[in-house]
């Protein structure tokens, strides 16, 4: 999965927002594009499942996986 880390202000337009969002660069070219689902679909694993892992948790289990 890849983070994208917004700003403050950004995180609390996409946590008020009641419907689609589209999200466009500086250029103005849609990068993403997610509905009214996906949203309450993010914020239902945000609620109920853990955090990711950080890089060091990732880089042993390589690790681990190599070796066996």
């Amino acid at each position: 999965m890849v983070q994208i880390v917004v700003t403050t202000e950004q995180a609390l337009q996409i946590e008020s927002s009641r419907q689609a969002i589209e999200i466009v660069d500086d250029q103005g070219k849609r990068v993403g594009f997610f509905t009214d689902a996906d949203i309450a679909e993010a914020k239902r694993r945000a609620a109920n499942e853990p955090m990711g892992r950080t890089t060091e948790e990732v880089l042993l289990r390589l690790s681990k996986l190599e070796s066996e």
